[in-house]
């Protein structure tokens, strides 16, 4: 019996509907150049939310931005503005 309700809760908990709210989110993804943290911006964006996406190096930001809007093109168009900024220079204590 138990057995049988681990399973249907495997089954049916493996199921996700994400239904975006009707206002954008605002969402910060640390470590976004790769990853979990890059699909997940990924599918965020598809969502019509605002994504801010950081990483350790300029580059790697710069490479995962190009690959997003190279992947995502047809469904966004020109849709994903940049802002570069060094998150670092604005932290008090690094």
């Amino acid at each position: 019996m138990l057995g049988a309700v681990f399973a249907a809760l495997n089954r049916y908990s493996a199921v996700r509907i994400h239904a975006p709210p009707r206002k954008p989110l605002s969402v910060v993804i640390t470590g976004g150049s790769k990853g979990l943290g890059k699909a997940l911006a990924r599918e965020l964006l598809l969502c019509g939310d605002r994504v801010i996406l950081t990483s350790r190096t300029q580059s790697g930001a710069d490479r995962t931005v190009a690959q997003l809007r190279q992947e995502l093109k047809q469904e966004l168009g020109p849709r994903i503005p940049v802002r570069h900024t060094a998150v670092g220079q604005h932290v008090i204590g690094v």
